[in-house]
């Protein structure tokens, strides 16, 4: 089923990704703003622009120009130049938008490190560091507080969301973010990979990747069922409608050119909002919400019911099996042992049919590798004869070719055995009762495992398909220096292992409290990292220990981690990698429901690298006052923005040693050093928080 647009007309010009913005210069009429894309194959500035209410006392819109270099707001009705600002960095992403009332409107302008704020005189009055591209911004109220928050979508992979300059979380997800979109109470994504899917808060209620790539998103009540949907332009020239909690397609319209907008206002002035489709050619299309409800009529699309035939065949056929090998085992299992014959018919039968013990089941175990310690292993067994034929793992963010790895034993027949899927195929077997799958996770966070695995008998040719789901925690790729057992183990014998630790401890680390006891800490232990045995709390938790040391090494580099909870709830990590503390404070904070958390830190590398990169900046900075020629002038910028973005990952990974309005409150005086170019304060902020 498809809709006709209640309005199409073509500019004959092809337009520019993110140069599409429909705004109200006049206060009252809408009018659409495109930037074309230039003829010139040398001409690489890339443009981005917004329109919206930036000024408290006018109804007009304003329109917002960003390039690689600068930005440029603009009153259109009364053609006049509001303000122009430089920005070394760029701009990428727009949005005109209020999160504070007494702020009033803000220009929100995302950038290759940071997110800058500027009210309608030009002045700057928010400033994040994100040490990351910023690809979309939205402002959405994540926490359900009636305050909107600031919704980045990075390149990092990573959904970001701040109280105004205040980090609050992230949401990590299997590829670069290239837009964020609101759509009632819910938060769409759209990857650049093919993802797009939806959250409800922190929560992922669904996720699909498609062979084509997403370009832009609405939220729009096309069918007329009072509810919002979620519009998807693609570049394939499709558009979907979907139902936003389930993500089931709900209805498909198609172009003949790229999706590069959909926008949604009150474009001929009829008092309701039209969703207006933009292609890359200049042909753009109107639709207006059903005055019907087209629900129940789209649920009957011919293609659906076909998929539901499909569907019906496919478990009646999987019905007949599992009723002949519920009638084989039973009759294997009452057959005398004079009926021979009988017997041998019966297995021939369960042979063709599949047929396996009624009590096969299937096991999975995951844990580091024990002897390599290079990564964490995922075990999968039969508990009879049967044999595994092949598994297939699906999960995000782990296998570089994709979100699929497929591992099967080669040809050569054998009843049982163990594979490991890092094995040569020269070994040429068929089917074992164990597979080991290696698993590298490049990046600490939660990953979900579902498995597909398929058994069959020794002689079958046909197999039965168990699934299994499986979560491996945050910090899977850290393990204990040494094996144990599986049975919980207590203070002493965690810490007796720290006592054989053979690696250097680290120099650098960071110190901070909590107000909790140590059955605290041990539950988080126990649910994030995955270690053989859970850690026990002593059973007076006041006097009975002086600290607990957890001493890890790490999966990826063989470097040290070490942890210590004392008893007087101090907490000291000590690591080289500024990123895994970060990410290790913000995690025992998020797990203890903390909001506001002061640290102490050292990083001595750390330091000595950011002297080095500041020294650096400031010669580059000196060079490019000098420099005339363009093409010089922009080599030189580029070395800048270099070494501006590692500055602005080492200083965000410090802001990230401490939470709430302690790390806004670094993140302020750090802001003030920074203009003051006074290098040894800012290492002061950084290792101290002020």
């Amino acid at each position: 089923m498809s809709i006709k647009p209640v309005f199409s007309f073509s500019i004959d010009m092809k337009l520019s990704e993110k140069g599409v913005s429909v705004g109200k210069y006049d206060g009252e009429t809408a009018s659409l703003t495109a930037i074309t894309q230039s003829n010139k194959t040398t001409s690489k500035i890339e443009f981005a622009i917004t329109a919206g209410k930036l000024s408290k006392s006018s109804e007009n819109d304003y329109l917002a120009i960003g390039s690689d270099t600068n930005i440029l707001v603009y009153q259109v009705n009364d053609n006049l130049e509001v303000f122009f600002k430089e920005i070394t960095e760029g701009v990428l992403c727009m949005i005109i938008g209020t999160t504070d009332d007494r702020a009033g409107p803000m220009l929100f302008c995302g950038s290759k490190q940071t997110v800058r704020g500027f009210n309608e005189h030009g002045d700057e009055i928010l400033w994040i560091v994100t040490s990351c591209f910023v690809n979309s911004i939205e402002l959405f109220d994540f926490n359900r507080d009636n305050e909107l928050e600031i919704i980045l979508g990075c390149e990092n992979e990573k959904i970001k969301i701040y109280k105004n300059d205040k980090f609050i979380r992230e949401l990590n997800e299997s590829g670069p973010i290239k837009k964020v979109i609101k759509i009632n109470s819910l938060l769409a994504f759209i990857l650049k990979n093919g993802t797009i899917g939806i959250y409800e808060g922190h929560v992922r209620l669904w996720r699909i990747k498609a062979k084509s790539t997403a370009s832009s998103a609405a939220s729009y009540d096309i069918l007329g069922t009072g509810h919002m949907q979620l519009v998807i332009g693609w570049e394939s020239g499709k558009i979907d409608v979907r139902d936003p909690r389930s993500g089931d397609v709900l209805m498909k319209m198609m172009s003949s050119n790229k999706i590069i907008g959909l926008l949604v206002t009150d474009y001929r002035g009829l008092g309701s909002n039209e969703l207006i489709s933009i292609s890359e050619q200049g042909d753009i299309q109107g639709y207006m919400t059903s005055s019907i409800n087209l629900a129940p009529i789209s649920a009957c699309d011919g293609s659906q019911i076909s998929e539901m035939l499909n569907l019906k065949q496919n478990l009646l056929t999987e019905l007949i099996h599992y009723e002949n090998n519920l009638r084989v085992n039973d009759a294997l299992t009452s057959a005398s042992d004079d009926s021979l014959t009988t017997v041998k018919q019966l297995r021939a039968v369960a042979n063709d049919f599949a047929i396996i013990p009624a009590n096969t089941r299937l096991s999975i175990g995951i844990s580091a590798d024990e002897i390599k310690k290079s990564s964490v292993e995922v075990s999968i067994s039969t508990n009879n004869s049967t044999i595994i034929k092949a598994v297939i793992v699906f999960t995000d963010g782990i296998f570089p070719n994709g979100e699929v790895l497929i591992v099967h034993p080669p040809t050569k027949r054998v009843v049982s055995g163990i594979y490991s899927g890092i094995q040569s195929a020269s070994s040429r077997i068929s089917g074992v009762s164990n597979i080991v799958i290696p698993l590298k996770i490049p990046k600490d966070e939660v990953i979900d495992v579902h498995i597909k695995a398929f058994v069959g008998s020794v002689d079958g040719n046909q197999f039965h398909v168990f699934e299994l789901n499986r979560q491996l925690p945050k910090f899977s790729m850290y393990s204990l220096p040494e094996k144990i057992s599986g049975s919980p183990k207590g203070f002493e014998e965690i810490s007796k292992l720290s006592e054989n630790f053979s690696l250097k401890a680290p120099e650098s680390f960071v110190k901070f409290k909590v107000a909790e006891r140590v059955s605290r800490f041990c539950m988080f232990i126990n649910q994030n990292f995955l270690l053989p045995a859970d850690i026990e709390p002593p059973a007076n938790e006041i006097d009975s220990f002086d600290f607990l040391k957890l001493s890890l090494v790490s999966l990826r580099d063989a470097s040290p981690v070490i942890i210590t909870f004392y008893n007087d709830s101090n907490i000291i990590i000590q690591t080289e990698n500024l990123e895994l503390a970060g990410n290790l404070v913000q995690s025992i904070a998020e797990f203890m429901n903390i909001t506001n958390l002061d640290s102490s830190a050292s990083f001595p590398g750390t330091v000595s690298k950011f002297h080095e990169l500041f020294e650096k900046l400031q010669g580059l900075q000196e060079s490019a006052n000098v420099l005339r020629t363009d093409t010089a002038l922009k080599i030189n910028l580029a070395k800048i923005l270099v070494i501006r973005a590692e500055d602005a990952k080492i200083t965000n990974m410090a802001q990230r040693l401490r939470v709430g309005n302690v790390a806004t409150k670094m993140m302020t005086q750090y802001k003030e050093a920074l203009l003051q170019k006074n290098v040894e304060k800012l290492v002061q902020i950084m290792e101290m928080g002020k």
